[in-house]
């Protein structure tokens, strides 16, 4: 393995190791304010939080509160640690990733030259950012579902830059089944992992072009049932002009690439 390579992994590695002995060293010992106890409570009782409920991490908690140490409130404030510090490590990889992309490098390809300081030192500089900046300290140190919500996002990103990088095909394209399966189970934690599946979506446009034509169809398809739900719902002028748009935003699709309508 390159020498460069060798020092991004460790480099990794200590990113990691750092931001959790951190949040390990400045968790909440104990129940935290506002929703902490309750999810705390939920979780070793296996019951239901507040709507719209949280029924994976109910789960995963039980699973923490089965280790023998400490008090049950810092086991499950451990798993917001755990979770967030992991959240950083995948900020780091990504943003070594788009380093090298941005510099005509490839994104899992080092480059063996004094290059890949500069992006190994810049990704660092940009996961310690985050994860010292005041949301996301204060969130890894509770029992919160926001550590695990920024968990899925960032490994959502990591894992659309890997796809890009490793090239696409059958054998490689699992790893898009793997985000849409992992952002299935994000939405039993926090509905805000959803809103990165935009800019997912712009990375696969412009990553493979067979793709492009699949995300015009579900456009298609969404565009659509928006416009049944416009129809069929309550009459008001705003409806019908946001049917009358999308409408002209169809015959325009079609106007494009009739293939997408056969």
């Amino acid at each position: 393995m390159p020498n460069s390579q060798r020092i991004h992994r460790w480099t990794g590695i200590a990113v990691f190791l750092l931001t959790l002995g951190v949040y390990v060293k400045t968790m909440a010992p104990t129940v935290a304010f506002w929703d902490c106890g309750e999810f705390i409570a939920t979780a070793y009782t296996m019951s239901v939080p507040h709507p719209p409920g949280s029924p994976l991490y109910v789960l995963i908690g039980r699973v923490f509160t089965l280790f023998p140490i400490g008090e049950v409130a810092l086991r499950i404030n451990f798993m917001s640690a755990l979770s967030s510090a992991i959240a950083i490590w995948c900020v780091y990889l990504s943003t070594v990733a788009l380093g090298r992309r941005a510099l005509g490098g490839q994104s899992l390809q080092p480059f063996n030259n004094p290059r890949d300081i500069g992006v190994i030192a810049g990704a660092v500089v940009a996961a310690l950012t985050l994860a010292f900046s005041y949301t996301q300290w204060y969130n890894a140190s509770e029992a919160e579902v926001y550590g695990y919500s920024i968990l899925f996002t960032c490994l959502g990103l990591w894992l659309i830059l890997y796809w890009e990088g490793t090239g696409h095909g059958r054998e490689n394209d699992r790893w898009l089944f793997a985000i849409a399966y992992l952002f299935g189970l994000g939405g039993g934690m926090h509905m805000l992992c959803l809103l990165t599946i935009p800019s997912l979506l712009i990375l696969a446009w412009f990553s493979d072009s067979p793709l492009q034509r699949l995300i015009k169809q579900l456009l298609v398809l969404g565009v659509v049932g928006f416009v049944a739900i416009l129809v069929l719902g309550p009459g008001t002028p705003s409806n019908a002009v946001m049917a009358l748009g999308l409408l002209g935003l169809l015959y325009y699709l079609y106007g494009q690439d009739r293939r997408l309508f056969y």
